[in-house]
């Protein structure tokens, strides 16, 4: 064991308690220890003997690992929401900017963090980082091996891989535009572009890249603001869009108690889309339910 102050602890998050452990003295320069996949933040203990004692070295469970709260039960967890879990220890540790020594799979987590946290990470150490980088050529370059080993088995097991208190898999961070390139000019189904308002169409293409050929034919209805929603060259600007706004109102957008009135639901949706009241109402048929006197919640 380490013969430096070590100190356990846990952090609050939206989703559970993630199990914090730190070496050393907290008035040295901070260092966050980042685990790879399977594993904890004990892996560092034996390297930690030969550490100076001029850090103070923090280290944490991922969720679903070690003495870490798993995600919620449902849709299979990936490298990115990992950000939020670094994003929230440096919150509580009040850390604006730390070294890193990251193994593996953590090193991922580490880039994706400092590509929407730019500035942040002073330095890095990064030990076996190379089979968490190799892990993306599948992704790009083997859709249907890369769907098939994270997601169709994680959808055909899932009663095994939501058990209470069971390492949960985390898959690769889709890269959404390199692998949308990536359908498109290698494994393209026959299409017809028409002009219309739908956005499914990148959906359809990514299945096709997984499922090739069992798509006979595409006809894709105004296709374009689809696939150019999925074109974020600013990293910083797409984490916060999606991810940061997401957990920052967790409760509120996981919450069975939004309510609205049906006229409010109406006139959200005309300028949403930009659709007469008539055609609102046949775009809400299908997603309000009655749950009183004129008041409806939203099934999405």
């Amino acid at each position: 064991m380490s013969k430096k102050i070590t100190k356990e602890w846990c952090v609050d998050t939206v989703w559970g308690k993630v199990a914090m452990v730190s070496w050393g003295d907290p008035a040295r320069p901070p260092v966050l220890l980042l685990h790879g996949f399977l594993d904890t933040a004990a892996t560092f203990i034996p390297l930690l003997e030969h550490l100076p004692d001029t850090y103070y070295y923090v280290g944490y469970d991922n969720p679903g690992h070690g003495k870490s709260d798993p995600y919620p039960i449902g849709p299979l967890a990936t490298q990115v929401t990992l950000i939020e879990v670094i994003r929230a220890v440096a919150s509580h540790l009040q850390w604006n900017k730390f070294m890193m020594i990251t193994h593996s799979m953590g090193f991922i987590n580490a880039i994706f963090y400092h590509s929407v946290y730019p500035g942040r990470i002073t330095s890095m150490v990064n030990l076996d980082p190379l089979p968490a980088i190799t892990n993306y050529y599948a992704l790009q370059e083997l859709p249907a091996t890369w769907f098939g080993y994270f997601y169709e088995s994680h959808w055909d097991e899932f009663a095994k891989f939501n058990r209470q208190n069971m390492v949960r898999k985390i898959t690769q961070f889709p890269v959404l535009r390199d692998m949308l390139v990536h359908t498109i000019t290698h494994n393209p189904p026959r299409m017809l572009n028409l002009v219309a308002t739908h956005r499914s169409d990148s959906l359809g293409l990514f299945y096709n890249a997984i499922y090739p050929n069992k798509i006979s034919k595409f006809i894709l209805f105004d296709p374009m603001p689809s696939l150019l929603g999925m074109y974020h060259p600013d990293p910083v600007q797409y984490y916060s869009m999606f991810y940061e706004k997401y957990y920052s109102n967790y409760r509120e957008h996981n919450s069975n108690n939004q309510t609205t009135s049906k006229r409010k639901a109406i006139q959200s949706v005309m300028r949403a889309r930009g659709v007469n009241e008539s055609q609102a109402e046949l775009v809400l048929s299908r997603n309000l339910e009655k749950v009183g006197d004129n008041s409806y919640s939203d099934v999405l």
